[in-house]
């Protein structure tokens, strides 16, 4: 089975974005370089392993994330601004944390 790395870089862009972040703050928080993050979203490069987990691990998701996609919950962000992505991704974050402080 081979790689699709179109498929990998659309997976990589959509849940930066779903999360409110740049390309420059992935980079940063993966220690690889804008340009690079941008190379892997448009297929232009072909991602090593190492640079995969880094990326998981700076958006905080599964490798299967990045490889199979979460497409059910990027769609709820379709069509929404940054500012909105961000304001869900604080509400949702406030919920879990409520969540996990009354144990449910």
């Amino acid at each position: 089975m081979e790689a699709n790395y179109k498929k990998i870089g659309k997976n990589i862009k959509a849940i930066r974005n779903a999360k409110g972040m740049t390309q420059a703050e992935l980079a940063e928080r993966s220690d690889l370089s804008a340009v690079y993050i941008g190379y892997i979203e448009n297929a232009k490069k072909q991602a090593s392993l190492s640079a995969l987990i880094s990326i998981a691990n700076a958006l905080e998701v599964g490798m299967d994330n990045l490889l199979v996609g979460q497409e059910k919950h990027v769609d709820l962000f379709a069509d929404t601004t940054e500012r909105q992505r961000k304001i869900v991704c604080d509400i949702i974050k406030a919920v879990k944390d409520i969540l996990e402080q009354n144990n449910i």
